[in-house]
């Protein structure tokens, strides 16, 4: 092709920047609402790329919304850590639960709300599992050898408790999308609700 053609179109449209030539797609952004009884100081629940198995966290502190960038792409829900005075509970709650997300970039997502609650069940029936009965205890009276658990808190006679943790999907209607675009003063067109299937 004759480049004296092409020269009057690079003049009218003037030097293109390198950055744009090269600039990376803005990404796409989930948010997602979170009630939850786990007493967590921080909440993460993992997106798993398909393409390419990398992860990135939406994580959750005092706020019942939180909001992660992510590249185009579909993702699976991962796994759900619960980080509390320096240690972590890792929970698989998700995973192969939902169907998969599919996102685009420069478009933010509403996910709706997720609920977690975790429930403590007592069986009075049960007898405590007994690692020592104290025998041949020093007393601190007189030197002496007994049977009785003088020292520390003694055998744990307590009755046991199973912990389990259950996960709702609740219903979202119009009303609650249309708050949750009120609150981030954004259009049906700018935020997009993308219901999470099971």
């Amino acid at each position: 092709m004759d480049r004296s053609i092409l020269l009057p179109f690079l003049f009218i449209l003037g030097p293109v920047p390198a950055s744009a030539a090269f600039a990376e797609p803005s990404p796409a952004t989930y948010i997602m609402q979170v009630t939850s009884n786990l007493s967590c100081e921080t909440l993460d629940i993992q997106l798993i790329s398909q393409s390419d198995n990398t992860h990135e966290n939406i994580r959750f502190k005092s706020s019942a919304f939180s909001a992660v960038d992510l590249p185009s792409g579909a993702y699976t829900f991962g796994n759900v850590i619960c980080t509390n005075k320096g240690r972590a509970q890792v929970h698989d709650l998700l995973r192969d639960k939902i169907s998969p997300l599919y996102l685009i970039a420069g478009q933010a997502y509403y996910g709706g709300r997720l609920i977690f609650q975790e429930i403590v069940t007592v069986d009075a029936n049960g007898s405590p599992d007994v690692i020592s009965n104290c025998t041949r205890i020093t007393t601190r009276a007189r030197g002496k050898s007994s049977n009785e658990c003088r020292d520390g808190i003694g055998v744990d006679t307590s009755a046991q408790t199973s912990t389990q943790i259950n996960v709702y999907l609740p219903e979202v209607i119009d009303e609650d999308i249309a708050l949750v675009r009120s609150a981030f003063s954004a259009t049906k067109d700018q935020l997009l609700y993308l219901p999470l299937k099971l």
